[in-house]
């Protein structure tokens, strides 16, 4: 027992991806967090699959592995076939390779160097244990043995669980509760609309993003509300700086000193402006450029 004064708190750089609008759904720090379980459901169409190598594509440095139940490396290497991944730390495993989840377990525990454990789905490996346990029983098991390989090893885990066509889960609700995180893929094929949000996070904040495939190496592509309601649509230079500001005060803990010293700085900055408009010193055009120009700023710093 120690007095809470006495308790020492470690610090450690999060796992970056590189791309700011994904960095910030994961956590307020930016990135994913060490010693972390995320729970990521989708509907059918997703693209969870592909969400996933995604991530394994951007983590170059530490060493990730996807255990894919759902289907075949093979077929998983195909059906992400535009995504490369141009280095040599990440890796797949099947049913071929592991048969059961206890193999796999066994042999990431052996090793010291792995660092992320993707695991498609949660159902699928379940039904290892269900000649001798109930479906939710074994749920617990497999999530119990994944909490204590991150917490020993500060890895992360993303444990992926099947849902519905309606999009509800299929499994014990403890799942998305005992997470430290609950990230939800929605592909709404009426509107042609795909959507990644957090519905628990206890990282950050929770938050949405819009993305779409591409053509290219890329794959994803990643936009926040703001960028994709103006997405394919013509805008001003306003609106452009309008967006970039929104976007950036998003990113900010309301509570923090940096979000209350940005907009103090604004307001000065605004107020100082409008007595040189009033004034006449300026023109309402300076006036207005200089303001931009503050923002364009502070925000790019």
């Amino acid at each position: 027992m120690k007095n809470y004064q006495d308790v020492q708190t470690i610090e450690t750089p999060s796992v970056t991806l590189g791309d700011e609008r994904l960095d910030n759904l994961f956590s307020a720090q930016g990135g994913i967090e060490w010693a972390n379980l995320i729970f990521l459901t989708g509907t059918s169409g997703a693209g969870k699959t592909t969400f996933c190598k995604k991530i394994q594509t951007l983590i170059t440095n530490h060493v990730s592995v996807f255990y894919s139940r759902e289907m075949l490396s093979s077929l998983v290497k195909k059906q992400t076939s535009r995504m490369d991944i141009g280095h040599r730390n990440a890796y797949i495993a099947d049913s071929l390779d592991y048969p059961h989840f206890n193999d796999f377990m066994s042999m990431i525990e052996s090793r010291n160097d792995v660092k992320i454990l993707i695991l498609d789905s949660i159902q699928r490996i379940a039904s290892d244990f269900t000649s001798t346990m109930s479906m939710e029983a074994a749920m617990r098991h497999i999530y119990i043995r994944l909490m204590d390989w991150k917490d020993k090893n500060n890895g992360i885990v993303i444990l992926i669980g099947q849902v519905t066509k309606d999009g509800d889960f299929q499994g014990a609700n403890f799942l998305k509760h005992d997470a430290d995180a609950h990230i939800e893929m929605v592909f709404d094929k009426a509107k042609g609309i795909r959507t990644i949000e957090t519905t628990k996070n206890r990282m950050g904040k929770l938050d949405k993003l819009y993305y779409e495939f591409v053509d290219s190496s890329e794959t994803i592509k990643f936009y926040s509300s703001d960028e994709y309601e103006l997405k394919g649509k013509e805008f001003s230079f306003d609106d452009a700086i309008n967006v970039m500001i929104k976007s950036y005060l998003n990113t900010l803990d309301k509570k923090s000193d940096e979000y209350k010293n940005f907009l103090k700085e604004i307001k000065e900055t605004c107020d100082s402006l409008y007595g040189h408009y009033e004034s006449g010193r300026i023109s309402a055009d300076v006036y207005y450029a200089e303001i931009v120009t503050k923002m364009y700023q502070l925000i790019s710093e």
